[in-house]
């Protein structure tokens, strides 16, 4: 999720997620009723998405960038998606993956840094991002290089908090940052920032025609 040179590094989310293995093995998702707070977080996210994406064309592919067990993309593959699962812990793709197995969904698990992602330009239709930007001082880089992947009109959708919840998520920001920050990198809201229990989620359409953004970190 965090790649080495920013605050923390990889080494400090694979810690991270070994030192709380009994959280990282519980599953959030659920085709039923939610049976606690968390499940019905993950559940209304999903209904507020699902929301937005109208009919979903076959072989539309989603994407979530430092998935960690990817409850969020339990949901995307349920819905008929081919889900993609990012993350730089091995360990956590393989909880992942047995969560995947035990709720008889499919997805590809992609071991790898979401700041350098191995997909080619346009790959994806949707991309969430389920409490990555938190770990960035500074998000850009980020979400510059999730909006490389989107096809153009593709969605990009951030759910924030806006307090630390772990000792690795160190960056917390005001919604209006990152509406501030999705506007320089060229970005359309395609809606207000929606309150979610205790989680904020904002979405952005990148648009059909490309404008040249300012450079990000050197990067044009």
């Amino acid at each position: 999720m965090h790649t080495t040179g920013a605050t923390g590094s990889v080494a400090e989310f694979n810690e991270s997620w070994n030192v709380r293995a009994h959280e990282a093995r519980q599953n959030y998702y659920t085709a039923g009723v939610p049976v606690n707070q968390i499940m019905l977080s993950f559940k209304n996210q999903w209904e507020v998405y699902r929301s937005f994406l109208g009919d979903i064309r076959p072989g539309a592919r989603s994407l979530e960038p430092g998935s960690g067990r990817g409850s969020i993309s339990c949901y995307f593959a349920a819905a008929g998606y081919d889900a993609y699962l990012l993350d730089t812990s091995a360990e956590i793709l393989r909880v992942a993956e047995d969560i995947f197995a035990e709720n008889e969904l499919a997805a590809r698990f992609v071991p790898a840094d979401c700041l350098a992602m191995p997909f080619l330009d346009g790959f994806f239709d949707v991309i969430v991002h389920c409490g990555l930007l938190e770990h960035f001082d500074d998000p850009r880089p980020v979400l510059a290089e999730s909006l490389r992947l989107l096809k153009p009109g593709g969605l990009l959708w951030k759910t924030i908090f806006n307090v630390p919840t772990t000792d690795v998520e160190r960056h917390p920001r005001a919604r209006e940052e990152y509406v501030a920050i999705m506007a320089e990198l060229g970005a359309t809201a395609i809606c207000r920032p929606y309150p979610v229990q205790y989680v904020d989620v904002l979405i952005y359409r990148k648009p059909k025609h490309e404008n040249k953004t300012a450079p990000v970190n050197g990067r044009a």
